[in-house]
């Protein structure tokens, strides 16, 4: 397959123009329901910006995130966190992977793969939002209390 020029060129173009339209899809779902992102120019993942979840309510408005620095003083509870953000994740059936596992610099990165057929990315997209709500309405009592 791979010696067949013409079907190699055909191949790598499709598989670009399925990128491109998985990665619209993607950070326009994201950018419509507030979520941030890091946006990229490259690669099979987006990096999504979750820090908000990781402070309380109260102080999102005026926080800068330098605590969410993963050399800060709280920084094993920030990972813990991110665990638990995953695991609800995981529990509505969607896979995000927390930041400080590829080393983020800050806590509240996730990965997500938007290289998926698209059936699996609108269905991921809409869990992780349920998700993102769920674990909106208990975030700040999970940090607090």
């Amino acid at each position: 397959m791979l010696e067949d020029q013409e079907w190699t060129s055909t191949f790598l173009q499709r598989k670009k123009k399925l990128m491109i339209e998985c990665y619209n899809t993607a950070t326009d779902f994201l950018f419509k329901h507030g979520i941030l992102l890091y946006d990229m120019n490259a690669g099979l993942f987006i990096w999504v910006d979750l820090r908000h979840l990781l402070v309380s309510k109260s102080s999102v408005r005026n926080s800068d995130y330098d605590t969410l620095r993963v050399m800060a003083v709280d920084s094993q509870r920030h990972q813990q966190i991110e665990l638990k953000i995953s695991d609800i994740c995981m529990k509505n059936g969607v896979m995000i992977a927390p930041g400080h596992v590829y080393r983020a610099e800050e806590y509240g990165w996730f990965r997500i793969t938007f290289t998926v057929g698209r059936e699996a990315l609108d269905e991921g997209l809409k869990r992780l939002l349920k998700s993102i709500e769920e674990i909106e309405a208990v975030s700040d009592g999970w940090k607090w209390t």
